[in-house]
């Protein structure tokens, strides 16, 4: 399947930043958010939502510690997203398929897994 015709995890803009607007990480106030976003979610075709504003996709993202080192990992010049290649990226994240979630799972896990299995495992 093409990548722009994936379904992705979306929430409305106005909706997660009616409280003001962020970028990046959110660490404070986050069990908010994932209710929020839990709450508020619907799956939106990847191409349409790359340059839609009214929209932001969900990103789950894990850093990965063991003693005092963190995973890292380098995008080959073979790499699936040529926008990354070469860059190097901590932690393991990545868009919500539609095709991630099993009914009754939690919907932010699935992605979240789905990721550490491509990139980890």
């Amino acid at each position: 399947m093409n990548k722009g015709d994936e379904q992705v995890l979306v929430i409305k803009s106005e909706v997660l930043f009616k409280d003001g607007g962020w970028q990046g990480l959110k660490t404070d106030n986050l069990e908010y958010y994932i209710d929020l976003i839990k709450n508020n979610c619907e799956f939106k075709r990847r191409g349409d939502m790359e340059n839609d504003t009214s929209f932001q996709q969900i990103i789950p993202y894990v850093l990965f510690k063991y003693q005092e080192k963190y995973f890292l990992y380098k995008y080959l010049k073979k790499a699936g997203e040529q926008r990354l290649k070469n860059d190097c990226i901590i932690g393991v994240g990545g868009h919500i398929n539609k095709d991630d979630v099993n009914p009754g799972e939690d919907i932010l896990e699935a992605g979240r897994d789905r990721e550490w299995e491509e990139e980890v495992e």
